[in-house]
């Protein structure tokens, strides 16, 4: 678990995610390839690439040609729900200063109270091209902020439930005030000195709020693992370590990690985009396969979409359909949906419950309860742009969308060992 802790500890906000796993690639051989570069790749190689800076595509090549041999693609995202820093982040309330933020996602509010706080993103700044502003990714890396709880004695009712104003409750406390007008600016200023540059450089940026809190194990076994952001790093994470370690003679293997999940996946760097299409095709193009072979290739494709489930709650089991209840630690999870919120058909359900034998790891199902309609994934986006045959899967949780979530500590190794299984069979 300590390289999954690592992992988690650097992976706190969408870019440095990718930024991590495409780090362990590299170490692994992976060479980076550049979108407005010319390509050169060739049988048995192992390429990654950065399209934008929150999502990767990474491709291994089978060592033994073949002109049709399919895609074996595994996707996750790279968000998770929280907070965003507004363009004017400064406010002043009775001598204190607090930071101006934006719901990202549909975090669970209270979680987030009374927690250490940094930042991390992108900041853009000033250069000589007009359209291409220097880029630099910025982790603060130690506690700054936190949102504090109203005390009991000031609000008797808070056990009973308190509704929370995003606007108005869960601004995070940055300092006290200086000197009438030193509050002006002062993040900026904050963002320019980490950079080592004028605060005037700086153009724009995308921070967003993360826990500094680490992972940890618990559990009388130490079965559990505790920590932020396992929706979906542990499944960025597993697919990382099984494409990293995984050889191969035939097809290709591909790992797809998409931002913006959490809002809908409607961007360039999205699940419901074409880009991942326009990546693989230009893959079969420097393989010298025709349209017509690329054609081929998609028809003997198969995609996991993997991405968190919902285990069953010890304190509200009746929220789990009465039937699907999913346990930790009992198996990964096969998820289902009529309304195709879920990708999937008997066809490729069947042929994960196949992989799951030749894997040694045992499955569980999921279907929401009929009055909870639940979340969507990545995999009917993906499957819109790549047509291919697709399942939903994912690990059970507890507390998801939390500022600390809960998965199971077999689970994890179960899904590098499925994972693995894929890519090799």
């Amino acid at each position: 678990m300590k390289d999954f802790f690592a992992f988690l500890d650097r992976a706190t906000v969408p870019v440095t995610a990718v930024e991590a796993s495409a780090q362990r690639l590299v170490e692994a051989g992976f060479v980076e390839l550049d979108m407005a570069e010319e390509w050169s790749v060739e049988e048995g190689g192992r390429y990654l690439v950065r399209p934008y800076p929150t999502m990767l595509v990474a491709v291994s090549i089978g060592r033994k040609r073949s002109m049709t041999d399919g895609f074996r693609i595994l996707g996750a995202h790279t968000d998770s729900p929280g907070f965003r820093l507004k363009p004017e982040p400064e406010m002043t309330a009775e001598g204190y200063l607090k930071l101006n933020v934006e719901t990202y996602g549909s975090p669970i509010l209270s979680s987030w109270m009374d927690r250490p706080l940094s930042m991390a993103g992108r900041v853009a700044l000033r250069s000589e091209k007009t359209l291409h502003p220097r880029m630099r990714t910025l982790d603060l890396g130690k506690p700054l902020f936190t949102i504090p709880n109203l005390a009991i004695h000031m609000n008797r009712d808070v056990n009973k439930g308190v509704e929370l104003k995003k606007q108005k409750d869960m601004l995070p406390l940055a300092g006290l005030l200086g000197k009438p007008g030193e509050e002006e600016g002062r993040i900026r200023k904050l963002l320019a000195r980490a950079l080592d540059v004028d605060p005037y450089e700086i153009l724009d940026y995308d921070m967003g709020l993360y826990v500094v809190e680490k992972p940890v194990l618990l559990g009388l076994e130490e079965e559990f693992v505790s920590a932020p952001r396992i929706d979906d790093l542990a499944m960025v994470y597993a697919i990382t370590r099984a494409m990293a370690e995984t050889v191969h003679d035939h097809g290709i293997n591909v790992a797809l990690f998409m931002d913006h999940e959490e809002v809908g996946s409607g961007s360039k760097a999205g699940a419901d985009s074409n880009l991942p299409a326009l990546v693989l095709q230009r893959f079969s193009l420097m393989l010298n396969r025709t349209p017509s072979q690329y054609q081929r290739m998609l028809a003997q494709s198969f995609l996991i979409s993997a991405d968190g489930a919902h285990g069953v709650h010890p304190n509200a089991p009746e929220k789990a359909d009465p039937v699907h209840k999913p346990l930790l630690n009992r198996g990964v999870v096969l998820k289902g949906s009529a309304s195709q919120s879920y990708a999937g058909d008997p066809e490729t359900g069947g042929a994960f419950r196949q992989l799951c034998g030749l894997a040694g790891v045992e499955h569980q199902l999921f279907v929401n309860h009929s009055d909870s309609p639940g979340g969507k994934t990545i995999g009917p986006l993906m499957a819109r742009h790549l047509p291919v045959p697709t399942v939903d899967m994912g690990i059970p949780m507890l507390a998801m969308h939390s500022a600390r979530e809960l998965m199971g500590r077999k689970d994890l190794e179960d899904s590098i060992r499925l994972f693995s299984a894929f890519y090799s069979h």
